[in-house]
């Protein structure tokens, strides 16, 4: 059986869950309440240790989430939430449908929201284990791009609490495509140029000005302490052109806490081969 969702004409989102025979289960939605608002999804993922289904993008104006509808055209509960400014929101729903909660993560009227991806890991620490949540986020102005990648802890209720928080930056692009996690290490693919530094600590400067580098970062986070300083290691990039060609990471998975695999694309030929800078 089919299920009919409205909308307004500025657009809204959905999250669906279907079984393994295609078969629909049920579609949660976000709709602005005024003509005006706006709402996007740029990245979902599913949390096997949380039991979480998360969703991302950027809002404005008054924004609704309500929890799923079944093909029966049944509620799965009645949780619902509305959200009212400008900024990167994180919606989370149990397994069910059910949502948990709704939270503004970044509202920053200097820049323009372009887009966030999200993760979700059970990070190892000594004092126990967590589930951690991971965003990235791309900003933009007439005269720069800027990226932060944001970690928070994520509770059984759903709801998060911040961890730390840390910019990539670069002289030149500066763009995050994906990013992706297994227990504590966290890795973010995208496009940059000449040089980058995170957290202002730069990693590397070379390359020539104007191409676009495809590159993976990852890191380790080693303590459940709320700095950026939980950083342990930082790897440098995985493909570095040097001569005319331009390239770009635009996928990423961490499928053990050694193994990080990245897609993308590229023009023209090389002046380097794959590899570490």
């Amino acid at each position: 059986q089919n299920v009919t969702i409205t909308g307004m004409s500025s657009g809204s989102v959905y999250l669906t869950k279907y079984d393994n025979c295609s078969g629909l289960e049920w579609v949660a939605k976000g709709v602005p309440l005024t003509p005006n608002g706006t709402i996007t999804c740029t990245s979902m993922n599913v949390g096997t240790s949380s039991g979480f289904v998360m969703m991302t993008g950027r809002y404005s104006g008054q924004v609704t989430f309500t929890s799923a509808v079944t093909p029966a055209l049944t509620s799965v509960c009645a949780s619902s939430s509305t959200i009212s400014g400008a900024g990167i929101y994180i919606a989370i729903y149990d397994y069910s449908g059910c949502l948990k909660s709704v939270q503004t993560i970044l509202n920053n009227a200097t820049y323009t929201h372009v887009s966030s991806h999200i993760t979700q890991s059970r990070a190892l620490f000594p004092t126990g284990t967590q589930n951690r949540v991971h965003v990235a986020i791309n900003e933009t102005t007439t005269t720069a791009n800027k990226v932060q990648v944001f970690a928070f802890v994520v509770n059984a209720s759903g709801f998060l609490s911040g961890a730390w928080t840390a910019p990539i930056s670069s002289s030149g692009t500066a763009v995050v495509n994906d990013i992706g996690s297994f227990k504590n290490t966290v890795a973010v693919t995208g496009t940059f140029q000449r040089d980058v530094a995170w957290n202002t600590s730069p990693i590397f400067a070379s390359g020539a000005t104007g191409v676009n580098e495809a590159i993976v970062l990852s890191l380790n986070e080693v303590a459940a302490i709320s700095q950026p300083n939980s950083i342990a290691m930082l790897t440098k990039g995985f493909d570095h052109d040097l001569g005319t060609s331009t390239s770009s990471g635009t996928g990423v998975n961490v499928f053990s806490s050694n193994d990080i695999v990245m897609t993308g694309f590229y023009t023209g030929t090389p002046a380097s081969t794959f590899g570490t800078t």
